[in-house]
């Protein structure tokens, strides 16, 4: 993926199947069908997925390029956890919205995403 154009020229459209075919063999797969294809022990299949929390999909509906780039990221540069917990990282965005005049409005969904 760093390799990857950011930009497509008309010639990169062409050029980049063959370049990245892994990329597009699985560009609309889910992790949850690759997985299936490869993988058939439910604990294997567990741990491997384990991270699909932090893009808030589960893996029958979560992008398997998408999980790549963030597992890649996590595995090269390291994961990070907020000190303490994430509701302290909320409950400061919060406190300084409010403290600027800002007020948080919650919606409650129901059904399905």
């Amino acid at each position: 993926m760093r390799e990857f154009p950011s930009q497509l020229s008309l010639w990169d459209v062409v050029r980049v199947p063959r370049r990245f075919p892994q990329l597009f063999r699985y560009h609309k797969a889910t992790l949850g069908t690759v997985m299936d294809a490869h993988l058939s022990d439910l604990r294997c299949k567990s741990l491997f997925a384990a991270l699909w929390p932090y893009l808030g999909l589960p893996p029958s509906r979560l992008s398997f390029v998408y999980w790549t780039v963030m597992l890649q990221s996590f595995l090269e540069e390291g994961a990070f956890y907020c000190q303490g917990s994430f509701q302290r990282l909320v409950n400061a965005f919060v406190e300084g919205l409010e403290r600027h005049g800002g007020e948080l409005l919650l919606t409650i969904r129901s059904g399905p995403l």
